[in-house]
């Protein structure tokens, strides 16, 4: 294991300091720990990763570095002496912030920001929710390891559904974050393999009817005039590009940039699974994006106006928490077109994605190849998602056997 100070300087705050994090790095694998020491870049010292006398708070910053030093030693010792073997920078890294794994809250915002570092903002935002979900049942920002037992879990569960009214979906998907959070514990020693309460409990779930559009509804789309309207205009060009480029996510939406764009195939890192996604560019795709060719510049402007609104940030999340604000806004946009087109029910982005699927299926394409062109990780997430498109095709099915009967 070797220990590193870095000063972020790509991380700067509004004052002009940036932090100060531990690198650690066991196993050719690095892991970063905020340290809560943030200076300006002429107080560091790179040559001996301490801060230099002229900050006035340096003995007490250097303190804290030599503290949180001793620890991440201490954290690798321990392991060893346990007879892991090598420890894992992570191990290492939750140990030192998580107080050896006595608070199952600390472990559990070291496992947000751990999931925020690997870039996978979305997860990192879905913990960040159920943390304060637990510490608003537990009354408390702090919580034993043994804490999570199975009556709490049930507890908990009762809590979501009848004093914060989540669906049952919901639910589920808040106790498998919760699951994740402590399964990760057993590796890390943290947890003994059979102690996990969610062994014996049942994550409940329901198949819910996921709307979509068929393809004379697209081109209903396509068809209106939304010039006099350019904030609906823009609504349903993304809505349809992410249609005719395989359910682009949002988030993913507002990242393109032109560097994307080779042409022929739209390439991107989906940043919810952080997997590489390459899909051909069909003619209708590119006739949006030449709507935009205007504003073209250099290869890392954005396709479409929508983060360029906004200041150039270095901060995942204030980036996630902008697309979040920017999602909301072009759902009401399509809330209004939803109207135009007499919809029964109301448009919002992700409907792009279940119309994809349903017209991919519709049109034959195989499950894997769905699979592959949504970026599902597996067939089963794929076979699910397709299973609120069944019903709607078993009613055709019979109607048909029976039309001439």
């Amino acid at each position: 294991m070797t220990l590193k100070f870095v000063h972020r300087t790509d991380k700067p705050r509004k004052d002009g300091t940036s932090p100060v994090y531990l690198r650690i790095t066991s196993n050719r694998k690095s892991r970063f720990l905020a340290t809560g020491v943030s200076i300006l870049p002429k107080h560091w010292n790179p040559n001996k990763e301490r801060v230099r006398a002229g900050n006035l708070k340096n003995k007490v910053f250097n303190e804290t570095l030599d503290r949180i030093s001793r620890r991440a030693l201490e954290e690798d010792l321990k392991g060893k002496s346990n007879g892991n073997g090598a420890v894992s920078a992570l191990a290492i890294k939750r140990g030192v912030i998580g107080n050896g794994g006595s608070d199952f809250l600390h472990y559990a915002r070291v496992y947000r920001d751990d999931q925020s570092e690997r870039e996978k903002y979305w997860e990192a935002k879905k913990v960040g929710v159920l943390i304060s979900k637990v510490e608003s049942f537990a009354q408390s920002k702090s919580l034993a390891f043994t804490d999570p037992d199975a009556p709490f879990i049930r507890g908990f569960e009762r809590f979501m559904r009848r004093k914060l009214d989540n669906s049952t979906n919901t639910v589920g998907k808040n106790l498998q974050i919760l699951n994740r959070i402590i399964k990760s514990a057993v590796p890390d020693g943290l947890l003994p393999a059979g102690a996990n309460p969610f062994l014996n409990h049942r994550i409940k779930s329901e198949r819910t009817t996921r709307q979509k559009l068929s393809f004379i509804e697209i081109q209903s789309l396509e068809r209106l005039d939304l010039s006099d309207r350019p904030t609906l205009e823009l609504a349903r060009n993304l809505f349809l590009f992410s249609f005719y480029c395989a359910g682009v996510r949002f988030g993913d939406m507002c990242r393109l940039t032109w560097s994307n764009v080779d042409g022929t195939h739209l390439k991107y890192r989906m940043a919810k699974t952080s997997m590489p996604k390459s899909v051909p560019l069909v003619p209708q795709a590119l006739e949006i994006l030449s709507l935009y060719q205007s504003i073209k510049g250099r290869s890392d402007e954005f396709v479409f106006p929508l983060l360029s609104r906004y200041p150039k940030s270095v901060d995942p999340m204030e980036t996630q928490k902008r697309i979040s604000s920017l999602n909301a806004n072009v759902n009401r946009s399509l809330r209004q077109i939803g109207t135009l087109i007499d919809l029964s029910f109301m448009l919002s982005f992700h409907i792009s994605r279940h119309s994809f699927a349903d017209f991919a299926r519709r049109k034959g394409m195989d499950l894997y190849s769905i699979s592959k062109a949504l970026g599902h990780s597996d067939l089963k997430t794929t076979q699910t998602y397709l299973a609120g498109f069944d019903q709607e095709a078993v009613d055709g099915a019979l109607s048909a056997l029976f039309a001439e009967g």
